[in-house]
């Protein structure tokens, strides 16, 4: 009996066991389905978490990369800026240089000039005394066409220049009569002789020749020797073209043609025409040079001092300056 009461007894807690077994089994199972379910949830939160960082780190760098270039952009406007501000600061300064400088040379020009005129009234103001007018006629027709040289050259008159546009005339009444008796010639036919003499050169000249072809021809009967003929085609072409390409370089040829022909105050008055012109002209410096050789010619030391000071301070470096230089030396 007892037997069969542990087999009893055996069996229900086989049975037991068995029914736990299975119950754990199941739940193990439920817990290892949940578990995977909770796997592909944490997989997936990983995969959005992932594509959510990627997202906005793209977006982030895009508005970094456009924020980056928005600034580059708006420095380079800036740095654009201040060179035209640079630009724009540097041209002013060099245009107040130059107006200073221009200033300065005008005011410089004026002084010299003024003194220049100074210097010939005082030798005017001398030759009006009647002694002086005995012993010294060609001197003083020189100082004349000196004193008118310089009145012509000058554009802004000074009480000096006045004066010797009142003298002049004066001393010229008194020096001519004498000059021609000493000469012995008809003055008042002298102009008329000019006059014939440069209208059949001007009907020579042919009215078809180009600008080009004007200059040049004058300038082959300059070096032929033939100043007279040279210097009517530069006048002809000075009328025709007053303001052609070689305005300066005729005035100067004009000049060198009364420089040759030892006219020194014509050429005087031809080589200051052409330093007068506004525009720059690579004669300048020559004809300074020669003007301060006319000058010497005449035995006016000084005023040749005055003009070969100026072609220095005015065009340091070239040639006619150096040669300036030399001459001044000389006369000290």
């Amino acid at each position: 009996m007892k037997r069969y009461l542990l087999l009893i007894i055996l069996s229900s807690l086989l049975t037991a066991c068995v029914e736990d077994t299975s119950t754990l089994k199941v739940q193990v199972i439920n817990l290892e389905s949940r578990l995977n379910v909770l796997e592909n949830r944490v997989a997936k939160l990983e995969r959005d978490t992932q594509n959510l960082e990627s997202k906005l780190t793209k977006e982030l760098v895009e508005k970094v990369v456009e924020r980056q270039s928005i600034v580059l952009s708006d420095i380079e406007e800036l740095k654009k800026e201040q060179l035209r501000m640079q630009t724009h600061l540097e041209d002013l300064s060099y245009r107040l240089e130059g107006k200073e400088k221009e200033e300065k040379e005008k005011r410089e020009d004026l002084l010299t000039r003024v003194e220049a005129l100074e210097l010939r009234l005082k030798k005017i103001e001398a030759l009006v005394q009647p002694s002086n007018l005995t012993s010294n006629e060609t001197s003083n027709e020189t100082f004349i066409q000196d004193a008118t040289f310089n009145q012509n050259a000058t554009s802004n008159q000074t009480v000096g220049e006045r004066q010797v546009a009142q003298v002049a005339p004066l001393i010229k009444q008194q020096v001519e009569p004498k000059k021609e008796n000493k000469e012995n010639l008809p003055l008042p036919n002298k102009p008329a002789l000019k006059t014939q003499e440069r209208a059949k050169q001007q009907q020579e000249i042919p009215k078809n020749l180009k600008e080009e072809d004007l200059f040049h021809q004058a300038y082959q009967y300059f070096q032929r020797g033939e100043h007279t003929l040279a210097r009517s085609y530069w006048e002809e072409y000075l009328r025709r073209y007053p303001k052609g390409r070689w305005i300066g370089q005729s005035y100067y040829w004009i000049g060198e043609t009364y420089f040759k022909e030892k006219n020194y105050e014509e050429a005087i008055i031809h080589y200051q025409k052409l330093i007068d012109l506004p525009d720059p002209n690579p004669f300048k410096p020559k004809a300074m040079l020669k003007q301060a050789e006319a000058f010497l010619q005449l035995k006016d030391r000084k005023a040749a001092e005055i003009v070969l000071k100026k072609l220095v301070k005015t065009f340091p470096g070239t040639q006619e300056a150096k040669e300036g230089e030399k001459i001044l030396k000389g006369l000290k």
